[in-house]
């Protein structure tokens, strides 16, 4: 019996086999790379829940086999052994990336239960390829991992402190050398939980616009972008400019034909406004 797996145009280059990445790999390799792309539980994005024993039933390899062919296609395909999650990289660049496949891609995602990782593939793809991929986050993204008051005061504490560090041109393990700012650390942890990693011109960034706008416009400006579906910085620094010309959360003028996602709320734990 077959089970027929209904997809939206997914699709695999012809050339596959001519592929400079995939000539020189051994044949384990080339057999799992394809699979990677072709088994039914692969999804619209490439990113996708399976298990090392489903993989190894179905391509009826061993385990270790399994594991030295992942090794070689790295990091065309990352296997996340922790999450049984993997992730062919390449994916979507070979995909027709019409506004249906990506919308499908988007919504393909949304059972990923690592938010982190999902955050880590959007920004590799709109960084590195452009693309944008819709995609509604959980309503409560902007949570903290826990609400209790000490371990917000660590959290915030972390997130000054390697905020701070990365500013100062400091290697990660070294203690900061300026007084933690709570303000900089709210900020920063929006920005971790919620668009990506803190880099050292990202901290700059950051700092600029705690210096720049009043208190509370950036948590603010970044519920804004969120409910549009955006997640860039570039993105909130564009309202908060708007909102120094305009006046705090003018309306942006809205384009026939474009919708809003799913509205997300700030919770309280986390008031960047104290």
């Amino acid at each position: 019996n077959f089970k027929r797996v209904r997809m939206t145009e997914r699709t695999i280059d012809t050339g596959f086999w001519n592929d400079p990445f995939v000539q020189p790999v051994s044949f384990n390799a080339k057999c799992i790379y394809l699979y990677s792309w072709t088994n039914e539980h692969c999804n619209q994005a490439g990113l996708y829940e399976i298990t090392m024993v489903t993989m190894t039933r179905e391509t009826c390899l061993e385990e270790t086999a399994v594991l030295e062919a992942l090794a070689e296609l790295h990091p065309k395909v990352v296997w996340y052994p922790d999450y049984s999650i993997l992730w062919v990289r390449p994916f979507i660049k070979r995909q027709s990336r019409s506004p249906k496949f990506l919308i499908a891609a988007g919504k393909s995602l949304e059972p990923i239960s690592n938010k982190k990782l999902v955050a880590e593939y959007l920004e590799y793809y709109r960084t590195t390829y452009n693309i944008e991929i819709p995609y509604r986050y959980p309503i409560d993204t902007l949570s903290i991992p826990s609400t209790r008051e000490e371990d917000q005061k660590t959290l915030l504490s972390s997130a000054g402190s390697k905020a701070l560090s990365l500013e100062e041109g400091e290697s990660e393990g070294e203690k900061p050398s300026g007084p933690q700012d709570p303000l900089l650390a709210a900020i920063a942890i929006l920005y971790e939980q919620n668009i990506g990693i803190l880099t050292p011109g990202i901290a700059d960034k950051l700092k600029w616009i705690r210096d720049t706008f009043p208190d509370g416009w950036f948590q603010a400006a970044l519920q804004e972008a969120l409910e549009y579906n955006k997640r860039s910085l570039a993105y909130i620094t564009t309202i908060l400019e708007r909102w120094k010309v305009e006046g705090f959360k003018s309306k942006r003028k809205e384009i026939p034909g474009q919708e809003k996602g799913r509205k997300k709320k700030i919770p309280e734990g986390l008031n960047i406004d104290e």
